[in-house]
């Protein structure tokens, strides 16, 4: 499921803390994830912490729960940091976006392909969506792909 991409967003990727974090997943989100902010979002294959600046992601504590981080490389392939207007800190294959979402490469299509199109869509139609009472920046799922706020946005746009 793709999800919105903040100002500085730490996205980790799920079949890391399956592998490394002692209880998995649960207690991941039970442990760190509830506690971090209602702008945080999780999908199927990703957290996303968000946060206004990339300094005040903790590193020490992500590598103190078990996940890879090289300090003189700055590199790790269990998390990736992503800045709004700089772009990702380092690369890893398992992430893809648009600017405005990303998704993990195991996203289902139909997703994903909708994603890449709300990257085309302005401010300005994505203010009209807020003034509506709607958020435009939930994660999109399955069940939401075509009530999704902007997947109605595209279709009034392309009418």
């Amino acid at each position: 499921m793709p999800i919105y991409l903040t100002l500085a967003s730490l996205i980790i990727d799920k079949d890391a803390i399956e592998k490394k974090y002692k209880g998995g997943i649960k207690q991941f989100r039970d442990d760190y994830f509830k506690k971090q902010g209602d702008a945080s979002q999780e999908d199927d294959e990703v957290f996303l912490i968000a946060r206004m600046n990339y300094d005040e992601f903790d590193l020490d504590e992500l590598v103190s729960m078990g996940f890879e981080y090289d300090k003189i490389r700055k590199f790790s392939n269990d998390f990736v940091i992503y800045q709004r207007y700089q772009g990702y800190l380092w690369q890893v294959d398992w992430i893809e976006d648009n600017s405005v979402f990303g998704w993990h490469s195991k996203t289902n299509a139909q997703l994903s392909n909708k994603a890449k199109m709300f990257g085309e869509i302005t401010m300005n139609d994505i203010d009209k969506v807020f003034e509506s009472g709607q958020d435009p920046f939930i994660p999109m799922t399955i069940e939401n792909v075509n009530t999704h706020p902007l997947s109605r946005l595209l279709e009034m746009t392309n009418k």
